[in-house]
């Protein structure tokens, strides 16, 4: 049964992402976007089309190409919550994002007149979810609204995801060290070697492998 559940959950989530990609060429004429593309389109339905910090209306057409104003944000940083699912994500623009860096809604804006506004249009979007989309609706609501614990809440996560990439580097090193030779070569010195993920997103960047990807043209390709 939990099978079928979850084989249903994924085909109505495909459904969702192929209505979006539909959506975008219907309106904007892009007939290859981008998985952000499709997360800020998908977005755009989950709020209302309304910025949840700032109240703003939502214009679709704002939400794509190198000018974009509206961006996504991860709700708890990515860099203290390692989550990158799109229950972790909402949209607001440039400007919002970056006043509220590194930080939870609460820590950013607790203390101002707007935050109850804030967690308004947040409950609004509960309120307004699908019977099938409101636990994640709920759960989002609850991230947003964190006014403390965050970081011991994700400390296991993030532990686990840390262990289980550091892992995954060390099957890829030795699995391509069979391909030439080994790791290292007969004077010792290493043939392949692990990057930080920063150092790869740089090589994608480079080699223009973005699209082929699918993360699309609009992520910063740059001429070799």
């Amino acid at each position: 049964r939990l099978r079928k559940q979850i084989a249903q959950e994924n085909r109505r989530r495909e459904a969702q992402r192929k209505a979006a990609i539909e959506e975008i060429f219907r309106q904007c004429g892009l007939g290859n976007p981008s998985s952000g593309d499709i997360a800020k389109a998908l977005l755009w339905e989950e709020c209302h089309h309304q910025d949840p910090y700032s109240g703003e209306c939502i214009n679709f057409h704002d939400l794509f190409g190198r000018d974009a104003k509206w961006e996504i944000e991860h709700i708890i940083p990515y860099s203290r919550s390692l989550d990158d699912s799109l229950s972790n994500k909402t949209l607001c623009s440039r400007e919002m994002n970056r006043a509220k860096g590194n930080r939870t809604p609460f820590e950013a804006f607790g203390g101002t007149p707007e935050w109850e506004d804030m967690k308004a249009r947040m409950a609004k979007m509960v309120e307004h979810a699908s019977k099938a989309d409101k636990d994640a609706a709920i759960r989002k609501f609850e991230r947003f609204t964190m006014e403390e614990g965050v970081d011991e809440l994700f400390r296991d996560f993030t532990h686990r995801q840390l262990n289980d990439t550091k892992y995954a580097s060390r099957l890829a090193v030795e699995y391509l060290g069979l391909l030439y030779g080994g790791v290292c070569d007969e004077q010792g010195i290493r043939r392949v070697n692990a990057v930080s993920g920063g150092v790869t997103a740089q090589l994608r960047k480079g080699w223009r492998l973005h699209s082929i990807l699918r993360d699309g043209p609009s992520q910063g390709d740059v001429k070799p």
